[in-house]
Formats: C-alpha cells, structure tokens, sequence
C-alpha cells in the first residue's frame, strides 16, 4: 500500500511539473569574409544608405542625381539606381592612391533592359581607365569592355567582350590587370582576356575624378534605371579563386 502510494504521488508530480522551456536553435553565424577581400583595397563602396568609401581610406563619394534603391538581398537603401536626370552619377575625387597599375575594378550591377541607346558606365577616369557595358547589339556589335590608356586622348587599349550580359537581375562583373593581361569576368567566371604590357598614363596636368555611372559629370546615362552595389577599386589583381570566392560570398542566397 505504501508502495503504491508513494508511486502515485511520483506520477501526480510528473504530471502537473511545468514542461521546460524549449530551447530555439540559434542563427547560423554569416559567413566570415576571407583576409584576402581587404588585401590591396583602394576603395569600397557597399553603399549603405550613403556613398562613404568603407575601405578605410576616405576616398568618399559625393552622390549627383543617383537615388538609393533595394539592393540584390532586398536591402532598402543599399544600392544606388543611375538614370538619365541630371546626369546622375557618383563623383570620387582625385588621389594618388586612386591611380593604381595593376588593378580590379568590381561591382555588383543590374541593368534594367536590354538594347537601350547607349552603353551604361560602371567606372571611368578620364583618360585613364574605363569599364562600360554595351549591350544593345546594334548591328550585332555587343561591346562590354574593360579600358587603358595608352596615352593621350582617344588612345585606348581596349578589351571587349562580344556576349550579351544579364538583364534584369543582377551579377557581379569584374576587369583586372595584372600588368601583363587584361581580363574581364561574369559571376566570376572569365570571359575574355588579351595581352597587354603597359603603364597606364594617368593625367597630371588634369587631376579628374573617378566617376560611378557615368562617363562625365554632366551627362547621365540613357539606360533607364540601372543599379550598382558593392563597387570595389584593387590595386592588384584578383585571382580566378579569389573571385570565385568573393562571388560565393556575395551572390543572392535563393
């Protein structure tokens, strides 16, 4: 009877004793940014509701005409969307540190349509660098290319790429030169490269800005409402891993 007695209070204990408190998993940690992403960074522009140069350098944009947007994880105000009021573009002042030889030059980019009438500037500096994206395909003449002067005015040394790029949706495009070959690549992946040894002769006697979007500070572009994000300035070149790992790090998550 005792017996019995003491295994019924047992059982009324372990039914009226509160649940436990269930305990929730936690969130997976992002993913750590590798050393090499900082290594040789001239200027980053990750667009964080401003144009601050986030390389730790200063070399802070001054935003003309550009207007934040969502950016490629559906971030509000952390992209910028170039059209053609006002010119609108992203001026970087001149610096030393902004003439680099060997050099990477990447970004994240949306265009909006495919075949409008003029070729959309992602980074240029007046003779001296330019990377463009043409994608019209007038007279099946696609040229998305990756520029160097060659000292003077309309002397360039130019790398194209004949293919179509995406259209809306976004991918990261990429030029480097390493002092020896200009390359250019999509998502990571290189689509063209040629030899090319040279100085890039970049204009004392005219100290220009590095511009975002545009070609000049008084001319926007005709391609309506296209986007750019994470805009990166190396002085080296990445390697083929580099960029494959830097594309893992950064493209939308499905």
């Amino acid at each position: 009877m005792i017996v019995v007695a003491i295994a019924a209070g047992l059982i009324g204990y372990v039914i009226g004793k509160p649940a436990p408190p269930q305990v929730q998993a936690e969130k997976p940690d992002p993913p750590e940014e590798p050393a090499f992403v900082k290594e040789g960074l001239v200027a980053y522009y990750p667009f964080n509701a401003n144009a601050k140069d986030e390389s730790g350098n200063g070399h802070d944009g001054e935003v003309k005409g550009s207007a934040l947007t969502q950016d490629r994880h559906s971030n509000a105000d952390s992209a910028y969307e170039f059209t053609v009021e006002g010119g609108s573009h992203i001026s970087i002042p001149e610096s030393d540190t902004l003439r680099p030889q060997k050099m990477t030059l990447n970004a994240w980019v949306y265009l909006s349509q495919e075949g409008a009438d003029e070729r959309f500037t992602i980074l240029f500096k007046e003779e001296s660098v330019q990377l463009a994206i043409d994608n019209t395909g007038k007279l099946q003449k696609v040229k998305n290319f990756f520029g160097l002067n060659r000292g003077g005015f309309g002397r360039w040394e130019n790398l194209e790429y004949m293919g179509r790029v995406p259209a809306g949706e976004w991918f990261m495009y990429t030029a480097t030169y390493d002092g020896s070959t200009m390359r250019q690549h999509l998502n990571s992946q290189e689509i063209c490269s040629r030899r090319f040894a040279g100085a890039v002769p970049y204009n004392n006697s005219h100290k220009s800005p590095f511009l975002i979007g545009s070609i000049s500070p008084s001319r926007g572009n005709l391609n309506l409402a296209n986007k750019l994000d994470d805009v990166r300035i190396y002085n080296r070149a990445l390697s083929a891993e580099e960029l494959k790992a830097l594309y893992d790090l950064e493209k939308p998550k499905k």
